[in-house]
């Protein structure tokens, strides 16, 4: 009788234990229960990217600005000069270069280095600048490499409707340089103010991939239709 009645207590233990379960949610999964109400979501899409360019000829201490990189991530022709931008903002993980080799007899450097001027939350980063030279008759097959540090401006969201002509990093490249650029940015949205930039010979509603650095720019975009 001890036993049946142990045995009882547990089994009506048991299913006020489930019966209190059952309340708090259906179980859905290992650890998880549906909500009580709809949770908190995020709405804007985040894109990862990486974009590959070409110089398509040489440059020196090339500026890339902030509505630059935006225009290269795509845009959208509302007309034949007007292209709008579809992404807001933006951060950057890392730039590859690999550099070109000219002919000649004098060696080649080709360089990248953050921008240090311009807004007061630039300044507060350490000054740095990856240099490759290139003795003449050498080929180089390792490539220039610069990652923002974490937590350093550079590393943080870029929001392109503000402050969009600012520079955050310089470029040095031989004609036929290769520069990856990777990253992620979101979609516009209702709260984002619309970009644009102009151009001509745009046709409507086509969608186009600027130069890095700017409409009929040097850095051209590979795989992907440009202006």
């Amino acid at each position: 009788m001890v036993s049946d009645q142990k045995s009882t207590s547990v089994l009506a233990t048991g299913k006020r234990r489930r019966a209190v379960k059952a309340r708090r949610g259906r179980k859905i999964g290992k650890g998880h229960r549906t909500p009580h109400l709809p949770p908190t979501i995020e709405v804007v899409d985040a894109v990862p990217f990486r974009r590959r360019f070409v110089m398509n000829a040489s440059t020196s201490n090339q500026g890339i600005t902030r509505i630059a990189f935006g225009s290269a991530l795509g845009t959208i022709a509302a007309s034949t000069t007007v292209a709008q931008l579809w992404a807001s903002s933006f951060r950057i993980t890392r730039l590859t270069m690999w550099q070109a080799t000219v002919s000649g007899a004098m060696a080649q450097q080709n360089g990248m280095y953050w921008d240090l001027g311009g807004t007061a939350e630039q300044a507060l980063q350490k000054e740095s600048v990856k240099v490759s030279t290139i003795p003449a008759g050498i080929t180089n097959d390792v490539p220039i490499v610069l990652a923002p540090k974490r937590g350093t401006y550079v590393a943080m969201w870029q929001t392109i409707a503000s402050n969009n002509t600012d520079v955050l990093v310089y470029i040095t490249a031989a004609q036929g340089s290769v520069i990856d650029v990777e990253g992620v940015y979101t979609l516009m949205a209702a709260s984002a103010d619309a970009i644009s930039v102009t151009s001509s010979g745009l046709t409507a509603g086509q969608p186009y991939y600027f130069p890095l650095d700017g409409p009929g720019g040097k850095l051209v975009v590979q795989g992907l239709p440009t202006k």
